[in-house]
């Protein structure tokens, strides 16, 4: 059994950083995103989401769904920042909650803890982070050389108790 506690941090924010009009939190692999919107925005046919490796880009209806007269739509740019490291363009996901935010899950290109979400961030500490990860996560030699050190410490500790059980016993 470990005595590690886990930092206690908002799940929003857990291993990221909270902002004024975002939050974003992090696992090894993947980065989650809570963009704050204007309440006025209650369809996502008003964004355009964009995420390339390196930036990602959100730009709104002007006007929540006035066309102008030539039937072209206008937008203009709600956010748009540099990433700090590469994601995996392609396994980029967002959704929005009316009035609240949009969600953007990216996949990161490398497996790496970020200390900023984007450049110019203040950056975060690393050493205050919790970097453990889920059992499932660990690739299978990794589970199996997990499971085979468990229950090689498990004999160890059923050896000590039988031992001492039998020095009580004399």
């Amino acid at each position: 059994m470990s005595d590690y506690v886990a930092p206690v941090q908002e799940a929003d924010s857990y291993n990221g950083a909270s902002h004024d009009n975002f939050t974003w939190s992090q696992s090894i692999s993947d980065l989650d995103v809570l963009l704050n919107i204007p309440d006025s925005l209650m369809s996502p046919r008003d964004l355009k989401v964009t995420v390339s490796s390196k930036e990602i880009k959100v730009e709104i209806l002007e006007n929540n769904l006035t066309i102008c007269a030539d039937s072209t739509k206008k937008w203009s740019i709600f956010f748009q920042a540099e990433l700090s490291f590469p994601v995996k363009e392609n396994e980029t996901i967002w959704c929005m909650t009316p009035k609240k935010h949009i969600h953007i899950h990216m996949e990161k290109k490398y497996e790496r803890w970020w200390e900023a979400l984007i450049v110019g961030e203040s950056k975060i500490k690393l050493d205050k982070i919790d970097c453990s990860r889920d059992f499932n996560d660990l690739k299978l030699d990794e589970q199996m050389k997990l499971q085979e050190l468990m229950w090689n410490e498990k004999q160890k500790l059923l050896s000590r108790t039988s031992k001492n059980s039998s020095t009580q016993k004399k």
